[in-house]
């Protein structure tokens, strides 16, 4: 059993997940661009996707 805290987030369409307490505080209050640098994620999505995207969950960017 591990001992790690884990915090269970809820999207705007009720979906659930959980994620460590740690990588929870490590992402809370950056942008998608700050995110993806602290893990070095590659962003693969063309300008028409993301802006599609950001529309579609602005709930998340105010």
């Amino acid at each position: 059993m591990s001992s790690t805290k884990k915090i269970t987030l809820k999207c705007h369409d009720d979906e659930t997940f959980e994620i460590d307490e740690a990588a929870a505080y490590m992402i809370k209050d950056k942008t998608p661009e700050e995110v993806r640098t602290i893990f070095n994620i590659v962003n693969d999505f063309s300008p028409e996707e993301e802006a599609k995207i950001r529309e579609e969950n602005k709930w998340a960017f105010e």
